[in-house]
């Protein structure tokens, strides 16, 4: 008989929800598994809305979340609060995803209370320590003191192991949003076909604030100018760094639709509507693959090499002439097109959760 192991999955925002849910499934199937999960709240509504719609509820709810806190605010709040947990809760493993603040907060509660740590999605790099910021910072604190780690690609593993993580620890998975991909792709809407062609932006990072932001709505009106058939779609984001400038350079632009957020399966429908993506989101850039979608990365370094690998990505940044250049390259080439029809994601194959499942139940 299995001796009964106590995982503790901790979440606290929707890229970690999205990645951590497909994962919860298949372990609640496990017997000698006992399942607690806390979201912190660090991004609560957004995270909520996402549990209605899997129609599933965490176990412990600490909502952190206050209006204008700070990054050490939100790092006292949950290392403060896990560690009563795990002293309540008494977990052997405490799983948890990523790179955010929740993360590295929650990595290092359970650190100091000597908890062991699995880590989903190691390994992922940008070698520039301000950007994604703190991003990066986080993962790679995470990858000091994690005693599993499920790298989501070869790429990731070698990172772990040049940053003199052990081999041994390391498991390479796939990434579990492709499984979360799997579930959701069937409750889509059918694709829009018209003569349109469509752009989706997106762009939030802190640093495309203020001056990148600038150069991204100039690229756009640039294309606009030269394709009369171009329409572009931006969900954009309530921080006034970002909201403020887009608005005013945009606002009034034919064929520029500007809309508030949206919620995960909405995006989807954006992502697989479009012709071409410009982004500075990481978990875009995973998602694009799985409806061959080409991808423009507004950032000058992406920790996930594999799409521009695999055809689908071009790093451009904010560089206005490089994002008009690379869009009417994409456009206008009907050969690279059609190529992209045959693309196989990079990022999985959705079979993540179960094979992360089997490994922490002791069955491979």
């Amino acid at each position: 008989m299995l001796e009964i192991m106590r995982i503790l999955i901790v979440y606290g925002t929707r890229p970690e929800f999205l990645k951590v849910y497909p994962l919860i499934r298949e372990l609640l199937k496990i017997d000698n598994i006992l399942l607690s999960v806390i979201n912190t709240g660090q991004h609560r509504d957004m995270v909520l809305e996402l549990e209605s719609f899997f129609n599933y509820s965490a176990d412990i709810y600490l909502n952190i979340m206050t209006e204008g806190q700070s990054l050490n605010s939100i790092v006292s709040k949950i290392v403060l609060a896990c560690d009563h947990l795990f002293d309540e809760l008494k977990p052997d493993f405490v799983l948890i995803q990523g790179d955010t603040t929740t993360v590295m907060s929650t990595a290092l509660a359970a650190f100091n209370k000597s908890i062991k740590i699995c880590h989903l999605e190691a390994g992922l790099r940008s070698r520039n320590i301000n950007s994604p910021f703190p991003e990066e910072f986080n993962r790679r604190t995470v990858s000091l003191i994690s005693n599993i780690n499920f790298a989501p690609t070869e790429n990731a593993k070698t990172n772990l192991i040049q940053d003199g993580v052990k081999a041994e620890t390391i498991y390479v998975t796939g990434n579990t949003i492709i499984d979360t991909l799997k579930l959701v792709k069937k409750r889509l809407l059918t694709k829009v076909e018209d003569n349109k062609v469509h752009i989706l932006v997106t762009a939030h990072r802190r640093e495309n604030h203020k001056v990148g932001i600038k150069h991204i709505c100039n690229a756009i009106r640039d294309i606009l100018s030269i394709y009369e058939n171009v329409w572009v779609t931006w969900p954009v984001h309530p921080n006034p760094h970002v909201m403020d400038i887009v608005y005013k350079e945009l606002g009034q632009i034919d064929r520029v639709s500007l809309i508030k957020p949206v919620n995960y399966l909405s995006l989807l429908e954006l992502i697989n509507n479009s012709h071409i993506i410009w982004t500075d989101s990481g978990g875009i850039q995973e998602e694009a693959p799985e409806f061959n979608k080409p991808v423009l990365i507004l950032r000058e370094e992406t920790e996930r090499p594999e799409l521009i690998t695999c055809g689908l990505g071009f790093l451009v940044g904010t560089n206005e002439a490089l994002i008009k250049e690379k869009t009417i390259q994409i456009l206008d080439d009907k050969q690279y097109s059609d190529s992209l029809k045959t693309v196989i994601n990079p990022f999985g194959d959705g079979m993540a959760s179960i094979k992360i499942a089997k490994i922490l139940a002791g069955l491979e």
